[in-house]
């Protein structure tokens, strides 16, 4: 099969803005059921969970917002190690892939961890949750 003359290469839009936003809120859905649960948070934060929760969501609105920003100038696809490296140079770069899986791990862990998933032979997933437990009416 021959490419037309007048079609140039490259990547067409083929997506709306409000198909974009719901393709993202799709794709968070599933994070946001098991991280949006305020009942863990209690324990620590009390009655100002709702004040985390927003805090939580300016810092994520300031990433998504340099994301955008980043994609706007550099037309690359490499994610982190294209935004990094060419905001901060190429050892950065590769510093920030280096650590983005461990990063992963790590959130991996702490949701584990959040739910009461616990190593075996482990008696208390913490002190201050079996505290706060045994303290409910």
């Amino acid at each position: 099969m021959e490419a037309s003359p007048s079609s140039a290469p490259g990547l067409k839009r083929s997506l709306s803005v409000w198909a974009a936003v719901g393709l993202s809120v799709a794709l968070m859905a599933p994070s946001m059921a098991a991280n949006i649960n305020p009942q863990g948070s209690a324990t620590y934060a009390g009655r100002a969970v709702p004040l985390t929760f927003l805090i939580a969501a300016v810092g994520v609105l300031l990433v998504a917002y340099s994301f955008v920003r980043l994609c706007q100038y550099f037309h690359h696809s490499g994610s982190v190690y294209a935004f990094v490296g060419a905001t901060l140079g190429p050892r950065a770069g590769v510093v920030a892939v280096i650590f983005a899986p461990g990063t992963a791990r790590k959130l991996g862990a702490a949701l584990a961890a959040r739910e009461g998933i616990v190593a075996p032979g482990a008696e208390e997933p913490a002190p201050r949750l079996a505290a706060a437990r045994d303290e409910a009416p």
